[in-house]
Formats: C-alpha cells, structure tokens, sequence
C-alpha cells in the first residue's frame, strides 16, 4: 500500500486554528497502513461510549472533512485532559508520522461496507529500520499538559489515501464514488517517562472514544 499523506500538529491549548500547514510541511507516514482492512465490532464500540479515564487522563477526538490546498482532507483533532492527582503532567505526544523505536500511536478509521459489516484500518508511527538502538528522546517529544487545562493537536490524512487503502483491501465492500460511514479512533501507548530532562512523565494505554466524520465525498 502506498505512504499516507499526514500531517501532525500540537499545541497546549484548547483550541488551534484551522490554517492548513504549507505543502513543504507534509510528513509521509512511512510504509503500509498498520494492519490490512479487519472486522471490526462498531455497533459495540459505539454502544460502549467514551473509556473512562486511564490513571486521570483521557484523550477526546473531533473529526470533518476539508479542503486545504486544492487537496480534500480529513482533520482529526485529539484532546488530552488530565485529572489525577499529580498535575501539571508530561506525556508521550501522539504522533503518527516519527519514525519512534516503537509502535506508540495508531489512529485508526472504521468504515461500514456495502454489506453493513464495519471494517478498520489504522495509521501509526514506524519504527527507523535503520536504528537498532532507539534514540534518546528530548523534551520536544513529550506536550505538556497544565494544571486545569489541556493539550491538542491535530492530524491531517489526505482522503484519497484512505480511500485507495479501503478499496485496494475490500474491493467488493468500498465504491470509488459513495464514500461510507467513516469513525475515528486513537490509540496511544507511552512507557517513556523522559528521564533526561526529569519529566516523570505519564505512562500507560489509553484511547479515545470513537468519533463520526461526516464524510460526503471522496
């Protein structure tokens, strides 16, 4: 399957602007999609709503379709609130495009075919093949989540990707011009505390809730 087009944003607030990055800011997330298209329970999931917060901290999603640059998008925003009882924290930034020693975040799309089955497909970091011993992650690498407050980003996939990934795994399930029912999920994993800069940052699992995208064309 070919790279996905995606961009990844961050910043400690509650909300960010919409302006799309210029074109030379694209990061292509490198390789396949991380798993091909599977069943998926999306009745279940949706049924279950929100996951409780994970050692104080949960992370929210809001999804839409745009238009940055002649190029159709699709615009996922993540959420990080943190409500334990050793705030401000540190936490590993969700980030789908570094090539990181390990596997720490997948967004993951759920689509419903033309059979009403509901099929997922997710998107994550890589790790370098080249590097064998993982590199020494700074600051940089970690948001910053305030007393009271909140850290977001945002993550930009290009729809035709998602699109040609859909229909190239499940041909008889996805149609080039009737674009599906499509939700949204992120998954983060964190064990890194950032012990050269003294962080004690936050470690876990946790993930999102599942979100709709309105999505009318693609």
């Amino acid at each position: 399957m070919c790279p996905a087009v995606l961009v990844a944003t961050a910043v400690v607030a509650a909300t960010t602007s919409d302006q799309f990055p210029t074109p030379t800011e694209f990061l292509l997330t490198p390789g396949e999609p991380s798993e091909e298209v599977h069943g998926f329970d999306l009745a279940g999931q949706l049924e279950e709503g929100p996951p409780p917060p994970v050692n104080g901290l949960t992370i929210r999603l809001a999804g839409k379709p745009m238009t940055r640059t002649n190029t159709e998008l699709i615009q996922v925003r993540w959420t990080i609130r943190y409500t334990g009882p050793r705030p401000p924290i540190y936490i590993k930034r969700p980030d789908i495009s570094r090539g990181f020693g390990e596997r720490e975040a997948e967004l993951m799309f759920f689509a419903v075919g033309k059979s009403g089955d509901a099929y997922g497909l997710g998107y994550r970091n890589l790790p370098d093949i080249f590097v064998v011993v993982p590199p020494l992650y700074r600051k940089e690498a970690f948001v910053f989540v305030p007393a009271g407050g909140s850290a977001s980003g945002t993550f930009y996939i290009a729809v035709a990707t998602l699109r040609d990934d859909l229909i190239r795994s499940k041909p008889d399930e996805f149609d080039r011009n009737r674009p599906p029912k499509l939700y949204a999920k992120l998954y983060l994993k964190s064990f890194d505390r950032g012990e050269l800069d003294e962080l004690d940052a936050w470690t876990g699992r946790v993930s999102s809730d599942i979100v709709p995208i309105p999505l009318t064309k693609w």
